[in-house]
């Protein structure tokens, strides 16, 4: 697995445009509506950081166990080719072609459940956050006199900056003491594929020579 940098811009696709008060269309032409941009509000509060850092961690363990579980694979696989001696059979051979086979096939959905474990967590903490925001938006939108909020997306085409509350909001969240820790509440880490978690030879019949997944 690359390792990649995740970017807590994602919030916005969890959805276009999500309401964070009640949209009134004469609220909208007459002035009242406030933009909040969550991933300015992520940042001043350190959710963007926080956010990056697990799911970083996440990676690189993930990684290692997936490195680990290569490695006793491959001597799973070398000892199987010392069995067959120096000059296999034909038959010998295909069987350990077959367990090459098998074994990197093992692998990669051991790495493609690790991603959808890491994706799971990402999408999860954005929903936490943006829930999180959507008790604060309306109460800094009231304050400087507007009645609807909507974030910022690509389907707001233009607005003015004085119709953007977002630095309110975060003011309001960091005076209320939110932080990433009590935004997130612990729980128990998403699941990760251990070295024993990836199918051992006997399983499917197969063992990779040098898997690259």
């Amino acid at each position: 697995m690359k390792n990649k940098k995740y970017q807590i811009s994602s919030f916005l696709s969890m959805a276009a445009v999500v309401l964070l008060g009640t949209v009134d269309s004469r609220a909208q032409g007459n002035g009242e509506t406030a933009i909040v941009d969550v991933d300015i509000v992520a940042k001043e509060l350190g959710i963007s950081q926080a956010l990056e850092d697990e799911l970083k961690a996440m990676e690189t363990n993930i990684n290692t166990q997936l490195k680990d579980a290569q490695n006793k694979l491959q001597a799973q696989f070398d000892a199987e080719k010392d069995k067959a001696g120096a000059n296999p059979t034909d038959e010998q051979k295909n069987q350990l072609a077959g367990l090459n086979r098998g074994m990197t096939q093992n692998l990669l959905a051991a790495r493609d459940k690790a991603q959808a474990a890491i994706n799971q967590t990402r999408v999860g903490r954005i929903v936490q956050f943006r829930d999180k925001v959507k008790g604060y938006a309306l109460k800094a939108a009231k304050a400087k006199g507007f009645k609807v909020v909507i974030v910022k997306s690509e389907l707001v085409l233009d607005y003015d900056p004085s119709v953007d509350i977002s630095i309110d909001i975060a003011k309001l969240m960091k005076a209320d003491g939110v932080t990433p820790e009590n935004v997130w509440p612990k729980v128990a880490p998403a699941p990760t594929p251990a070295a024993g978690a990836v199918p051992a030879a006997g399983a499917t019949g197969a063992v990779p020579a040098k898997p690259n997944p």
